[in-house]
């Protein structure tokens, strides 16, 4: 009898004790996952930020390497508008579109955009890139300075013979810390009338125009849309 219980009381002790081992390797196991996991990102994060210190066309090429998740993980939010979300990531603005049909229209698109962007700001200043999933997006260099509106934003359209409908809007036009005008969105920015050639697509909007003159209460003319 007395053999029983010391074998049972065995059995128990190494039943315990092959729990806490198993215990504690789950937890190392555990702990060593993570550690891996955050060693990985902080390399992915270091590997991303190399790419953001090259050229716009190196690193808007790079981006097939990441995902939409990546960006809005380890990039800083500083923007939100209709169509889409922007990003940052070092020296450069990802702009992420909100839905699948968002960069569609024809004003929103990225090739339209970065067009127009560059038209105002320089040929460097913008490009249209894919993601790893093949989503188009749009990337642009990061512009410190603050938001300006009106004046200025009329001035600064007119010396390229565009106008922009909602020049009070911020956001839409940055002065930069070198004191210079830049168009950050050109989703409203157009040919004046004596500058759209003639098309059948251009006429249509152009007999919108008193529509939307008419819904917003402007007055079209003094910002270059009709004569």
């Amino acid at each position: 009898m007395p053999m029983i219980n010391a074998h049972t009381r065995m059995l128990d002790i190494l039943q315990k004790t092959s729990t806490y081992f198993v215990e504690q390797t789950q937890k190392g196991l555990t702990h060593s996952l993570a550690s891996v996991s955050n060693t990985y990102n902080q390399l992915y994060f270091s590997y991303i930020n190399q790419d953001t210190n090259k050229d716009i066309d190196t690193f808007a090429n790079a981006l097939k390497n990441y995902s939409k998740e990546y960006i809005s993980t380890y990039g800083a939010l500083i923007g939100e508008g209709d169509y889409g979300r922007a990003y940052k990531l070092g020296s450069y603005v990802i702009k992420i579109a909100l839905t699948e049909d968002s960069f569609q229209g024809s004003n929103s698109n990225c090739t339209r955009t970065s067009r127009i962007t560059n038209e105002f700001n320089g040929s460097d200043y913008s490009r249209e890139a894919n993601l790893s999933n093949g989503e188009h997006v749009l990337v642009s260099k990061f512009i410190q300075g603050h938001s300006v509106t009106g004046k200025k934003v009329v001035e600064f359209m007119n010396s390229k013979d565009r106008v922009m409908y909602d020049i009070d809007s911020e956001g839409n036009v940055k002065e930069g810390s070198d004191k210079k005008l830049y168009l950050i969105d050109s989703d409203m920015v157009f040919y004046t009338k004596n500058h759209r050639k003639q098309s059948i697509a251009s006429d249509e909007f152009h007999e919108n125009l008193a529509v939307i003159a008419d819904t917003y209460d402007i007055e079209l003319s003094l910002r270059g849309w009709v004569d």
